[in-house]
């Protein structure tokens, strides 16, 4: 099943430039790999990442999108690539997308930068 997933972050400008965001959503898509999730397509905008994902069987959305929200604050303190606070917020939007869509879906994700 693949799934739509949206995060806000609350704190901070570290998506502020394009190449800090392709840094970034590389990151996500490549964390997503190593750790068993299929991060289909990761990208987003200065204050947002999407993540298009395809869940096994034995994951659920909630764990997943747990998994990958965490990583990221704790990346940035690893890197040294922000400040010592950054947050998301606390919730998420998560979608089920159907094999007809993903294209689609793909494509919106795709074009963030455009469509802000």
């Amino acid at each position: 099943m693949s799934s739509h997933c949206l995060e806000y972050q609350t704190s901070g400008a570290f998506f502020q430039t394009p190449a800090s965001r392709k840094l970034v959503f590389s990151h996500v898509h490549t964390f997503g790999r190593d750790n068993d999730i299929h991060t289909d397509f990761v990208d987003g905008y200065t204050d947002h990442v999407h993540a298009l994902v395809s869940l096994e069987p034995t994951q659920c959305i909630a764990d997943v999108t747990k998994l990958l929200k965490a990583e990221l604050p704790r990346w940035f303190k690893d890197k040294q690539l922000a400040p010592s606070y950054f947050a998301w917020q606390t919730d998420y939007y998560a979608a089920s997308v159907s094999p007809s869509l993903v294209g689609r879906t793909r494509q919106y994700i795709k074009n963030q930068e455009t469509h802000h």
